[in-house]
């Protein structure tokens, strides 16, 4: 379950760099805190 979830967030990594221009490394940290707080 864990596995798709990365997916689903990579994919929505691309699609937010594709929209926005939002540097990978900023959308990392905040991918990384929502994973914290979904696991909590």
């Amino acid at each position: 379950m864990l596995g798709g979830c990365k997916v689903l967030y990579a994919l929505f990594a691309v699609v937010s760099i594709e929209l926005t221009n939002v540097p990978y490394e900023l959308i990392s940290d905040i991918i990384d805190d929502e994973m914290e707080y979904i696991i909590k």
